[in-house]
């Protein structure tokens, strides 16, 4: 995200560090364009990864303008990574998207749990005492029919 090629580009697309430009090297301008800008990953519950990136500038506008550039190049790159993204209005949507992965993780493993201990978990205890009463009266007739066959019989 931060190559020499992508950051060439954003600083010759908003006329990034003049001054610099006229009098130093390519790599001078680069090495500053790389020195105002941030990127910080972080790894929340969850599974969710949250980023920021800023950019420090004079001009408010063509600083919110290049952050969302280098944000915009970085969302393919973490997406290519194995993150799923969203990116159609900023972070807010990837971030979404993260958190309902992460929701449908959990609740696969809730699905999995509960599949495992069929039988086992206290909301089921009203379905397993019915169950047993049924089959209770069930076993009831049965010897009583039993009883009544051998008399018979």
């Amino acid at each position: 995200m931060l190559s020499e090629t992508r950051l060439q580009q954003v600083i010759d697309q908003w006329d990034l560090y003049p001054q610099l430009r006229r009098t130093s090297a390519r790599e001078a301008v680069i090495e500053q364009m790389r020195s105002d800008v941030e990127i910080n990953v972080k790894q929340s519950g969850g599974g969710l990864a949250v980023f920021s990136i800023t950019y420090q500038g004079k001009d408010p506008a063509i600083v919110a303008k290049v952050t969302n550039k280098l944000a915009s190049d970085f969302i393919p790159g973490v997406s290519r990574a194995g993150a799923t993204c969203c990116w159609n209005n900023g972070i807010l949507e990837f971030a979404i998207a993260r958190s309902e992965e992460g929701t449908r993780e959990q609740e696969d493993k809730v699905r999995q749990y509960k599949m495992s201990h069929l039988g086992e978990l206290p909301q089921q205890q009203e379905a397993l005492l019915h169950t047993l009463s049924s089959l209770q009266a069930e076993l009831q007739a049965n010897g009583g029919n039993l009883s009544r066959s051998m008399r018979n019989g």
